[in-house]
């Protein structure tokens, strides 16, 4: 049995963590949908270079759910192109310490807060939607953050981070609002 239908068989919680006690590593998200069937679950701290690992060296993942998610990353097909996503978020929290210091200057030819590609994500959070193609750049100026310095956005100083802009996230993402409020019990 192909491991898609085979996830889909079985109980598969909404989350599932990493036995170490690390903060801000890679999350694996997975959805799945046959029919009216929908599965949706995240895996902390497992990345795609673990689905070479065996089975029972990403625990607690069921043995399903990482065949799966080694299909999934290790997928090939003659002739494919590397996807580019459209547009990156980059997300700005303002710095939580009082003493704090600018790293670095936002370049003045992206978009700001004020911006038709940013949007208010409450307590003070920001994203804002940058063109694919400033990657490069997006990324040399997070290596600019220094322990206890910022990024100097519109007056204010920010934390900083980014992840790729999905196609299609509304369709997916309440799934994983439903599988955040499972949990662990599948």
């Amino acid at each position: 049995m192909p491991p898609a239908p085979l996830l889909l068989a079985t109980l598969v919680r909404g989350r599932y963590e990493s036995r170490n006690e690390l903060t801000d590593q890679s999350e694996t998200l997975i959805y799945a949908r046959s029919g009216a069937r929908e599965v949706a679950t995240r895996m902390y701290d497992v990345r795609a270079e673990d689905a070479k690992l065996p089975a029972s060296a990403v625990w607690p993942v069921p043995k399903a759910l990482h065949e799966l998610h080694r299909l999934l990353a290790t997928v090939s097909h003659v002739g494919s192109t590397k996807w580019q996503p459209r547009y990156i978020e980059v997300m700005l929290s303002p710095y939580p310490h009082q003493k704090v210091s600018v790293s670095a200057h936002w370049p003045a030819g992206w978009p700001g807060i004020k911006s038709d590609r940013a949007f208010a994500r409450g307590g003070g959070q920001y994203s804002i939607y940058l063109e694919s193609r400033l990657q490069p750049q997006l990324y040399a100026l997070m290596d600019q953050q220094k322990d206890h310095g910022g990024i100097e956005l519109g007056g204010s100083v920010w934390v900083m981070s980014s992840r790729i802009a999905f196609p299609g996230e509304p369709v997916w993402t309440k799934a994983f609002l439903d599988a955040d409020t499972r949990g662990s019990r599948p």
